[in-house]
């Protein structure tokens, strides 16, 4: 898993590692540009290094970071297994998607439940499977252990099938 996320410490890195998986984190707070040009490389660097599934590659984005990578999925689909997108602001283009699962994990300050689903809907007809976990009392920021807890456990449900 690569992950493309700002300076911000989260809880499901430990979460992934914990369960399992190999998680990757490039710091890209402040690189304007296409920082997607250098997610490729790092990813082939690992592949010949680790023993890494190359079936099983999901890319990994939250909030602000979502739009950079909606448009590394869409430009570079082949690629992954699936996303998982936390907080996004929007969603990826399903026409442009060469994968077939998506999860995506928001709060109840995100989008409404039914804008979730309508996406969820058009995605399903282009053939990707989008997983909701949608918390209504939790706001774009996660802070309380329940949230968090709910959170990573939906991840680790949709990558291990726990």
């Amino acid at each position: 898993m690569i992950r493309k996320v700002g300076n911000r410490s989260q809880g499901c890195p430990g979460s992934f590692a914990n369960a399992g998986s190999y998680f990757v984190s490039s710091e890209q707070d402040d690189k304007e540009g296409d920082w997607g040009e250098e997610v490729l490389p790092i990813l082939a660097h690992l592949k010949s290094h680790l023993r890494i599934d190359a079936e099983k590659i999901y890319l990994y984005a939250a909030s602000g970071f979502t739009p950079k990578v909606n448009r590394l999925l869409e430009t570079h689909s082949e690629v992954w297994k699936g996303a998982i997108l936390f907080s996004p602001p929007a969603f990826p283009d399903a026409t442009k998607l060469g994968f077939s699962r998506l999860l995506i994990d928001c709060g109840g300050e995100d989008f409404g439940a039914e804008a979730v689903a309508k996406y969820r809907d058009a995605a399903a007809q282009k053939g990707v499977a989008v997983t909701v976990a949608f918390h209504e009392n939790a706001g774009h920021v996660y802070r309380s252990i329940a949230s968090l807890r709910a959170r990573d456990e939906a991840v680790i449900n949709f990558l291990f099938g726990r």
